[in-house]
């Protein structure tokens, strides 16, 4: 399990209430020390001005870099919710490397100058006592809970227009932003093409070669490493990358140049390469056509994706303590979602009946596991749709459509 937050930029008004709250029941004396602060953003030139606020705290990410730079090890990430707790005794004063990595400034220093972090006010945690912040909230902007529950019932992305990037360290916290996920688009956008009326048939090319060019070859095999061999990329990080593509670049990109656009995207937010060397490496191919990439001779590396490409796909079903929801010829009715990030449910699928078809097991969550919030796994079935439900009397008779599906897109019908 991992315990996050949920924070609704629409209805924060910047008051403050919450960080108040979690000063005093914290005992934090006066100053600029606060485990929980609202930072807030202007933008735009008069008249068209506008405010909005974003939190600043522990986000027990993921992949938390302030545990990675303890040299004590005086911070770590609790297996049982998620959490990263300071152990006082360990911390050395006036050490701060952790604050120096944290992109969200999370460990705070106050008397005695050993680091404090948010730890989603443990002692008072439950249904009756939530956190002190989200108690606080007026505007019931904030919220705690497990991440697979926060995003079951709320729409939400780590990704907003002024927060840190979230690629290199996965916060656990799910933002609905006042104005366009950071990075991304609406996936109701020309991006979910699967099932819309109108498109036509599919035209198969006779005699289809693999790739239609070399580049096209290099791009499957530079993707096929970075993903299966290095750890580097994820399947589901691929797709929301494709997703957020420009909606004309989209549309009239062949597929492994879609590829090579996510592929990129996804290794400047996690700081491996930046924009500026992958610029520069443009030009120079550009202003000389003819140059050959530099290649760099590195057994050890050779050796060690030749035995990961042995090993074959790893595979994404997990062990879940909890039990289906759902069986066999259960009715259900899939959720009418309107994300801001990836997921798998379709647009022409949402808020239609079903029948349960088949249980496969449980899956990492790709609704989570594209922006780096965790596995999440849950139950995925196989549900039958009629075609009338998707399309309509205008469906072809005797239609019957498949989709695998995970649980928490799913309703009893």
């Amino acid at each position: 399990m991992q315990l996050g937050f949920h924070f609704d930029q629409t209805r924060c008004t910047g008051c403050e209430a919450c960080v108040v709250a979690c000063k005093d029941w914290k005992d934090l004396p006066a100053g600029p020390a606060a485990l929980l602060r609202i930072v807030p953003v202007e933008e735009g030139r008069f008249p068209a001005l506008s405010l909005r606020f974003f939190p600043l705290a522990c986000f027990h990410c993921a992949r938390p870099v302030c545990v990675e730079e303890c040299p004590t090890e005086a911070l770590r990430k609790r297996p049982e919710d998620g959490v990263v707790v300071v152990d006082g005794e360990l911390c050395l004063i006036g050490c701060r490397l952790c604050a120096d990595a944290c992109p969200y400034q999370a460990p705070q220093f106050a008397s005695g100058g050993t680091a404090r972090l948010c730890d989603l006010c443990a002692d008072r945690r439950g249904p009756a006592q939530p956190p002190v912040c989200v108690a606080a909230c007026p505007q019931r902007a904030l919220d705690v809970a497990p991440l697979e529950k926060l995003q079951n019932r709320y729409n939400g992305d780590s990704r907003l227009r002024g927060f840190p990037d979230p690629g290199r360290t996965g916060p656990a916290i799910l933002l609905r932003g006042k104005h366009a996920v950071w990075g991304g688009l609406d996936v109701n956008g020309v991006h979910d093409l699967g099932g819309m009326h109108g498109l036509g048939r599919v035209q198969r090319e006779k005699d289809e070669p693999v790739f239609h060019a070399e580049w096209e070859r290099n791009v499957f095999g530079i993707s096929y490493v970075l993903g299966r061999a290095a750890g580097l990329l994820t399947t589901d990080e691929g797709r929301f990358a494709r997703e957020s593509m420009p909606p004309l670049h989209y549309l009239a990109a062949r597929y492994y140049e879609r590829s090579l656009y996510a592929m990129t995207r996804n290794l400047v937010q996690k700081g491996v390469i930046t924009e500026e060397e992958l610029d520069a490496r443009a030009q120079l191919f550009r202003s000389s056509p003819g140059t050959r990439p530099p290649r760099t001779e590195s057994p050890g590396l050779l050796e060690m994706v030749e035995q990961r490409m042995l090993r074959g796909r790893r595979s994404t079903e997990r062990q879940v303590a909890e039990q289906p929801r759902f069986r066999v010829d259960d009715p259900v009715m899939t959720r009418n979602i309107n994300p801001k990030g990836h997921t798998r449910l379709p647009r022409y699928a949402r808020g239609k009946h079903a029948v349960i078809a088949r249980l496969h097991g449980a899956f990492i969550f790709p609704d989570t596991y594209a922006h780096g919030l965790g596995e999440n796994p849950q139950y995925v079935y196989s549900v039958r749709f009629d075609g009338q439900e998707l399309w309509g009397a205008e469906a072809e008779p005797n239609t019957v459509v498949y989709l695998d599906l995970w649980e928490s897109y799913l309703t009893p019908g």
